[in-house]
């Protein structure tokens, strides 16, 4: 045979390479051309929308204003107790209530009791998670407490 007895699909430059490239980058266009081909292209579109926006707001998200800052760092709360010698320092949240009362009941300062988290069972109670760090052993307690009028309480 001479080499003019070819067909025309072998005389493109690269031979049977470029039209595997060539049929690999069509592929997309002629998948675009289906139907099916359109809804895919549309859920990535949204599903890549979808992940740009909510990179947006989480890098961009809030800052804590000071409103939002703990009362512990607001001024002192007065006493009702004027006149009636030194006034025996409370503790001001729940979690500080439940570490004093456990640091009591184990002997230990208070610096090496922590609380760890809180479980609401119902109104006006509170379960604290208390571990009082002791070296090698580390027992911890929920610390059951009711809301008082003076505050937080251990209930017993």
């Amino acid at each position: 045979m001479s080499p003019s007895a070819g067909s025309s699909r072998d005389r493109v430059a690269g031979g049977s390479g470029a039209r595997l490239a060539v049929w690999l980058l069509s592929l997309p266009l002629r998948l675009l051309a289906t139907g099916l081909g359109r809804r895919l292209a549309t859920v990535a579109v949204l599903t890549t929308l979808f992940v740009v926006v909510m990179s947006a707001l989480y890098e961009h998200a809030e800052r804590p204003t000071a409103n939002a800052l703990p009362a512990a760092t607001s001024a002192p709360r007065p006493t009702g107790r004027a006149g009636q010698g030194p006034a025996v320092p409370r503790p001001d949240g729940p979690g500080a209530v439940a570490v004093a009362w456990y640091a009591r009941r184990l002997g230990v300062p208070p610096g090496r009791v922590h609380a760890l988290g809180t479980e609401r069972p119902g109104p006006g109670r509170l379960r604290v998670l208390v571990l009082a760090d002791l070296g090698k052993r580390q027992p911890t307690a929920w610390v059951a407490l009711r809301r008082t009028p003076g505050g937080w309480a251990v209930a017993r």
